[in-house]
């Protein structure tokens, strides 16, 4: 599904993050990114989301749809959208239709155990349900690779 190869990068001035990385994952594979602070988890990440392309190295993916969800360290939720809207975002830049996208948001809405808030606003969460709807946000859209 996904194969890193000779992954390495640097920021100036010198700072080396990553240097030859080298692994695959495959298909319903669960894989943990472990290490001390600052040793380049979250590059990698961004890496892999096609956030960061000034890279050397090589992402490969196995099919040609690259779909990735990404749930990020802070849950990065759009202030001016409600809970419903932060959830449906992703499903309105696919152009799903809106009767399609509220039936499939209020059913990720009860999975996460957020009924009653879906009017509500990320300051008006607690931090576990703002990890909640971008949790939700990130799978709702069926991605081939969920990153966290």
């Amino acid at each position: 599904m996904l194969t890193i190869k000779d992954l390495s990068k640097s920021f100036p001035p010198n700072i080396e993050v990553l240097d030859n990385i080298n692994f695959e994952v495959k298909e319903n594979e669960f894989v943990s990114i472990i290490g001390p602070t600052g040793c380049g988890k979250t590059t990698l990440l961004r890496i892999i989301a096609g956030i960061i392309e000034d890279y050397e190295g090589e992402v490969l993916f196995s099919n040609k749809r690259k779909k990735v969800g990404m749930v990020f360290q802070e849950p990065a939720l759009f202030p001016w959208r409600t809970v419903f809207k932060n959830i449906e975002i992703g499903l309105e830049v696919e152009g799903v239709p809106q009767e399609v996208r509220k039936k499939k948001v209020f059913e990720y809405i009860k999975r996460f155990g957020l009924e009653g808030f879906e009017s509500s606003f990320p300051k008006e969460l607690s931090g576990g349900m703002k990890q909640k709807v971008a949790i939700a946000r990130a799978l709702i859209t069926d991605s081939d690779i969920v990153l966290m």
